[in-house]
C-alpha cells in the first residue's frame, strides 16, 4: 500500500502542498486588489456572486449561468470571474 499523505509548508502568502500548489490563506477580495479599476472592469470571484445574491451555491450559480440567468464566466488561469457590470444588470432583470 502506498502512502497517500501530502506534507505541507507554510510560506508567506498560504500553504505549499508537496507537489508545489499554494491554497491561499489570507486572499484579499478582488474589489480591494482592484482599486484602480472603474466598478464597470470590477471582476468578481465567484465566492464573491454568491454572497452578493445571498449565500446562493457555487452549483446554482452555474445552473443560471447555464440558463442565460446570469453573465458567462471569465476565466483566469484555473479562477472564474463575473464582471460587475454585467453581474449588476443581470441582477436587474432576475
Amino acid at each position: 500500500m502506498r502512502n497517500t499523505s501530502t506534507s505541507t509548508t507554510t510560506t508567506t502568502k498560504g500553504t505549499r502542498t508537496r507537489k508545489g500548489s499554494i491554497k491561499e490563506q489570507n486572499s484579499q477580495p478582488v474589489e480591494s486588489v482592484n482599486k484602480s479599476q472603474s466598478d464597470t472592469d470590477r471582476l468578481y470571484t465567484l465566492d464573491q456572486v454568491s454572497e452578493i445574491l445571498g449565500d446562493r451555491s457555487k452549483v446554482s450559480i452555474y445552473r443560471d449561468i447555464e440558463a442565460g440567468r446570469l453573465p458567462k464566466i471569465i476565466k483566469i488561469g484555473r479562477s472564474s470571474r463575473i464582471r460587475h457590470s454585467e453581474l449588476m444588470a443581470a441582477i436587474k432583470n432576475f
